[in-house]
């Protein structure tokens, strides 16, 4: 099933109206916000829809999106870190520029 025709639309849309929730409440439990959870759970989802045609058994697609999920999650707490960092690197700076006039 190739991503773009019908068989696969419909096979989307059922997955998403089927895992939705447990999809989005594994991402809320670990980040916590449910702005990012949502984040990640599209994510996921078109990650699902590029990729689905890959799955060897549609049996085990529970537990694929299960590891996308905390695939997802991990790579949302990476570049919010970096973020951080950058953020607080550049309050640094700002500070230091600030002191020096």
């Amino acid at each position: 099933m190739k991503p773009g025709n019908k068989e696969a639309n419909e096979a989307l849309a059922r997955l998403v109206h089927e895992r939705q929730k447990s999809v989005f409440a594994l991402a809320y439990g670990k980040l916590g916000n449910s702005h990012d959870a949502e984040d990640v759970m599209q994510e996921v989802f078109v990650e699902a829809y590029r990729n689905i045609h890959k799955l060897k058994n549609p049996k085990k697609v529970s537990g694929w999106l299960f590891k996308a999920t905390l695939n997802r999650c991990k790579d949302h707490w990476r570049k919010k870190s970096r973020r951080e960092r950058r953020e607080m690197k550049f309050a640094n700076l700002a500070d230091s520029h600030r002191a020096d006039q």
